[in-house]
């Protein structure tokens, strides 16, 4: 697809064409870019930001082709191509939508209120056993991630499987045009979102209108609301593939779940009027049975030996919703993502370590990538341009294959190991220091024996905080204020016990405008950790104004006393600050 193809699949008009290019990566945020050939960035303007404010910054990068939505000639970026259209959003979907339409692949989509990644992650994994499967990276299910997922199919993939996610009324149906799945799924029903909907009914109304392209689809018939909603829609003979615990009859498979043969693990024997099959699930809770249950029917279904199937289950474990940022040995930090092994993946990965500021080195541990589809020079020429780009200084490779192309990584200070064993025999306290280090790979390495190695010893009570949940909520609460309004977040205290660099990164990747503290040593912490937001100190001390010169930190001043204290290192800041008390004070 070339930049000269745009105007007839998104309705939009050029303002600007130089040179006719075929796309590359799809990019819609200024912080987290991505040089490589084609890449062309969307300008969104949103109610809190927009990003038309960076388009001569982004330039100056070297991103050579743009989405906008505001007229203009744009004289500002004279080499690139430009295309105005009226919803920046709609054209990445239309886009998108285009590029599924160029492949034949099986695709399952899976939507519902619980359990859509985890259910994903699993059947991908099995599925890899014997296919190249695409899928989401994490939980890019919104209107903007599933275009971007979509984006990465290619002729190599025989399979994919990707989850939609929906909050309001009218959107599953521009994701449905997106993915033209041919399965799907639905995994349960709660009250996620219900505050978008009239009713619960609604939103199952909704979410089922993602399988209008499909032959089959899957469900749980006890759920019995999503039952009724699928029975009225879709009504063609063999359409609707149901599975129950309860049933013997209704469903088309009957499961019975019994303890399995370890203290955690659950068996089950799948029964169809002609045959039963059993399988060990590696689980006892009942959501996870539940949602094991999911991937085996429709496993079964879709003609998967028994045998794989419990290997695949043999292997399956808790999917974490997001990157873990863990603390390591000798000042490191380190991020686990040692479940995940696709490229689409590894680039959120990266994203996430280039926002982690002040650190002296990125290194990265990364096994070979099994099952990318693509030919090994391709990946690896990839891998080399995707470390470059996100300033990764070291290398550490495991695997036959990374190994055999370790020559493409020159320019990075690389070690290569054929296995985790020979890594684990170095000496890792005198590896890494001072660094922040990404460990990612595919599961059969065992990559979580090096995160136990170079991760810092922890009592058995940890605190764990949901980064995503942090970012969801500041833009929850960013949505209720006015247009103009600023906002200030308190991190002291290490941001009250949640680690104060880690949400002061976050918050300065939100782009809020101030942040606040209670000392003056947490606010110079912060500057030493990369934090370059204002910060506001609410209980400086006469001895400390050395200090706010040094590292730009701005004194709450509550006491006159306070502006007259007669130090000559301060004297300038205590002029401006008295200078703007008096502004106040007399009002203009």
């Amino acid at each position: 697809m070339n930049f000269s193809s745009l105007p007839t699949i998104t309705g939009g008009i050029i303002i600007r064409q130089n040179e006719d290019v075929a796309l590359g990566p799809l990019l819609l945020d200024s912080r987290e870019l991505r040089l490589a050939p084609g890449s062309i960035f969307f300008a969104i303007q949103g109610k809190n930001h927009d990003s038309h404010h960076f388009l001569e910054e982004i330039y100056e990068h070297g991103i050579r082709q743009f989405v906008v939505e505001k007229a203009g000639d744009y004289a500002q970026l004279p080499q690139a191509n430009v295309i105005q259209v009226p919803n920046g959003i709609e054209a990445l979907q239309r886009i998108a939508a285009y590029h599924r339409q160029q492949f034949q692949l099986v695709l399952l989509a899976i939507t519902g209120s619980n359990a859509k990644t985890i259910i994903k992650e699993w059947i991908s994994q099995i599925l890899e056993q014997q296919y190249v499967v695409a899928r989401n990276p994490k939980s890019y299910n919104s209107q903007v991630g599933v275009p971007l997922s979509v984006w990465q199919i290619s002729d190599a993939h025989e399979y994919g499987v990707f989850e939609a996610g929906i909050s309001l009324p009218g959107e599953m149906a521009k994701l449905a045009r997106i993915l033209k799945p041919t399965r799907g799924l639905f995994t349960n029903m709660g009250p996620a979102h219900d505050q978008g909907f009239e009713s619960r009914v609604q939103k199952i109304y909704e979410k089922a209108l993602l399988f209008q392209s499909c032959d089959k689809i899957y469900y749980c018939l006890d759920h019995e609301p999503i039952d009724e909603v699928l029975t009225e829609i879709y009504q063609r003979p063999g359409q609707l593939v149901s599975w129950s615990f309860q049933s013997h009859t209704s469903a088309s498979y009957y499961v019975r779940k019994q303890p399995g043969d370890r203290r955690d693990a659950t068996k089950i024997t799948v029964k169809t009027p002609q045959e039963a099959y059993v399988f060990q699930l590696p689980f006892r809770d009942a959501v996870s049975v539940e949602n094991a249950t999911h991937c085996v029917i429709i496993l079964l279904e879709e003609g998967l030996d028994k045998g794989v199937i419990q290997a695949g289950l043999n292997k399956l474990k808790a999917v974490p919703m997001r990157l873990s940022l863990k603390q390591g040995i000798n000042n490191c930090q380190v991020i686990d993502d040692t479940y995940n092994n696709d490229l689409a993946g590894m680039q959120v990965a990266l994203d996430f370590m280039l926002q982690q500021k002040k650190v002296l080195h990125r290194v990265v541990i990364l096994s070979d990538l099994l099952q990318t589809g693509l030919p090994a020079e391709q990946l690896y020429t990839q891998i080399a341009q995707l470390l470059k780009e996100k300033q990764v200084t070291h290398l550490v490779g495991i695997g036959d294959d990374i190994t055999t192309h370790a020559a493409m990584f020159a320019g990075l200070d690389a070690r290569c190991y054929p296995h985790v064993q020979a890594l684990l025999a170095e000496n890792l306290q005198q590896c890494f220091s001072d660094a922040i280090i990404l460990v990612k790979g595919a599961r059969s390495f065992g990559l979580e024996k090096v995160v136990k190695s170079i991760q810092r010893k922890q009592h058995s009570t940890v605190l764990e905080v949901d980064m995503d949940a942090v970012g969801h909520n500041l833009n929850f609460f960013r949505k209720q204020l006015t247009d103009g309004t600023k906002l200030m977040v308190m991190v002291k205290a290490l941001a009250y016990g949640s680690s104060s660099y880690e949400i002061a990164q976050l918050l300065q990747h939100h782009r809020v405008d101030y942040l606040a503290v209670a000392y003056v040593d947490e606010g110079v912490s912060l500057r030493e950790h990369g934090i370059t937001l204002p910060i506001m100190v609410m209980n400086p001390t006469p001895d400390s104004f050395d200090k706010l010169l040094t590292y730009h930190l701005e004194p709450e001043v509550y006491s006159i006393a306070l502006l007259q204290y007669p130090s000559d290192s301060c004297q300038s800041l205590a002029s401006s600050v008295l200078g703007f008390f008096l502004y106040i004070l007399l009002g203009n």
